[in-house]
């Protein structure tokens, strides 16, 4: 004789099951994934630059990741029309460098974009 595993717990009347337990067989064939949510409201303008040894460039499709990433951050929108180059509000700039299978950037120096 066998024995049915425990039923969950669940108030009775309408309303959804509860969730299925992380690593439970109900789980583990689960396809949805939950929503992704904002880190934050505040964020207005982001903008990434790709350095390729030797300029930045505004997109990047090479086989190869580029050598650096510059992130920029604006409380504001980017108005109508106007290039992200010439962003008019206070902005917040990280150039990240890449490095790939332990060498680093092979002598490429980074330099920030204007």
């Amino acid at each position: 004789q066998t024995s049915a595993p425990p039923a969950q717990a669940r108030a009775p009347g309408p309303g959804p099951a509860p969730a299925p337990a992380p690593g439970s067989p109900e789980a583990v064939g689960s396809t949805a994934a939950p929503a992704p949510e904002p880190f934050t409201g505040e964020i207005r303008f982001f903008h990434l630059s790709y350095w390729d040894g030797t300029s930045w460039l505004e997109s990047w499709n090479g086989h190869q990741p580029p050598l650096g990433v510059e992130i920029t951050l604006g409380f504001d929108p980017l108005p109508d029309g106007m290039l992200p180059a010439d962003y008019p509000f206070e902005l917040f700039r990280r150039v990240v460098a890449l490095s790939f299978t332990g060498s680093p950037l092979r002598g490429a120096s980074l330099v920030q974009a204007p």
